[in-house]
């Protein structure tokens, strides 16, 4: 069930994303979708949610990423889902969670007490993809990209996004999350405290 799934997210991205100019053209976003799903399985391993509402949640979170709306994307990947799911004829209250969570997971810094575990899950699997060891590859592939680029520049620009990867941390719904996104912060930080003194700044 869920390779054709993957394989429908796939096909859809790539065809709504054509004629887009990311910034950051090795950010691809189905892998980013693989990512999360990957860690919405990782985190419900301890949290036991209902894998199966998780699981389509995370493959179908950003479907919507490349559909010009004046809604915002979860709302339109929400929407997108929904109609996959009744043509396929999927039961109707486990629809519901799925679309929920969905449409919930971009609000990250909203507080919301009705929220299910999978969309915690959803949320938490969101935030974590590229916080650690990801972090570091892909703010070195940006700064290589840009003008005048050096170790000093992917340092300096590590060391603003560790700043902004804190200040989310009050956002993690879950234990585990929460225990998974810290591990990734002090791999980054401990890898920054080290390319500063490779480079002579410490």
């Amino acid at each position: 069930m869920y390779e054709n799934m993957l394989q429908y997210v796939k096909d859809f991205l790539e065809k709504t994303s054509i004629g887009t100019a990311p910034k950051f053209p090795f950010r691809d976003r189905f892998e980013h979708t693989l990512r999360v799903y990957k860690w919405a399985l990782r985190i419900n391993e301890v949290e036991q949610g209902d894998a199966e509402i998780l699981s389509i949640a995370a493959i179908f979170h950003d479907i919507g990423k490349w559909i010009k709306s004046d809604q915002p994307h979860a709302s339109v990947g929400a929407e997108l889902c929904d109609d996959y799911l009744k043509a396929a004829l999927y039961p109707e209250d486990k629809r519901i969670r799925v679309v929920n969570a969905i449409r919930h997971h971009s609000s990250k810094s909203a507080q919301d007490p009705d929220l299910s575990l999978e969309d915690k899950i959803l949320m938490d699997a969101d935030l974590l993809d590229e916080v650690g060891a990801l972090a570091v590859a892909w703010d070195c592939m940006a700064t290589g990209l840009g003008e005048n680029a050096s170790y000093l520049k992917a340092c300096e620009k590590l060391k603003a996004v560790y700043g902004q990867l804190c200040k989310q941390k009050p956002w993690v719904r879950t234990p585990t999350g929460a225990k998974l996104f810290q591990e990734r912060l002090d791999f980054l930080k401990l890898f920054i405290e080290n390319l500063e003194y490779e480079l002579g700044l410490s």
